[in-house]
Parts: structure tokens; C-alpha cells; sequence
């Protein structure tokens, strides 16, 4: 009798176990979602002023390319090298949020 009652107390415990690992994995997956919600939103406010430095020194490479020295260019080009560089890399945490919340399908 006392075998079915640890049996019956173990099945009980192991119930209990699984609701709270099932209320745990709710809580990650609403926490999970929070956090892909907030990267997408920091991601597109970062990258539109990142595409702007780096077009406006584009601009300023082409209208100065003939008349001002190499510094200047080399200071240019850098501007250009970093914001493209900053601008995929928020294009790829972008990529990374889209697939981490199931809204893209490979075909």
C-alpha cells in the first residue's frame, strides 16, 4: 500500500514538474517575442540614419572626388566603410529576429 501511495505522490510531483516547466517555456516564448519585437524596432530606427551617412558621403566622395585632397577621401571612405558595415550588420540581426519569430518560410 505505502509503494502505491509514493507512486501515486511521484505521479503527482511529476505533474506539477510539467505545468511549471509548461509556464516557464509560455513565459520564454512572450519574453522571446518582446525581445525580437524590440531588436526589429531598434534595428529600423538605426538603420534608415545609417543608409543617410552613408549615401550623403557618397555624394560628398563623388562632388569632391577631383577637387580635394586624398585625406579627405580616405576620411570619407571610412565614413562610407563603417556605416555600410554598421548597416549589415543590423540587416543580418534583423534576418536573425525575422527567422527566430517564424515569420519567414524558405522555399
Amino acid at each position: 500500500m505505502q509503494k502505491n501511495s509514493e507512486l501515486h505522490k511521484a505521479h503527482y510531483d511529476l505533474m506539477e514538474i510539467h505545468l511549471q516547466l509548461e509556464q516557464k517555456n509560455i513565459e520564454l516564448e512572450k519574453l522571446n517575442n518582446e525581445k525580437n519585437r524590440f531588436l526589429s524596432i531598434a534595428a529600423h530606427d538605426l538603420r534608415n540614419p545609417l543608409t543617410t551617412i552613408y549615401n550623403a558621403a557618397d555624394l560628398i566622395t563623388e562632388d569632391l572626388k577631383h577637387t580635394t585632397n586624398s585625406e579627405t577621401l580616405e576620411f570619407l571612405e571610412m565614413i562610407k566603410q563603417s556605416s555600410k558595415f554598421m548597416r549589415d550588420l543590423i540587416n543580418e540581426l534583423l534576418d536573425v529576429s525575422i527567422i527566430e519569430s517564424g515569420k519567414l518560410s524558405i522555399r
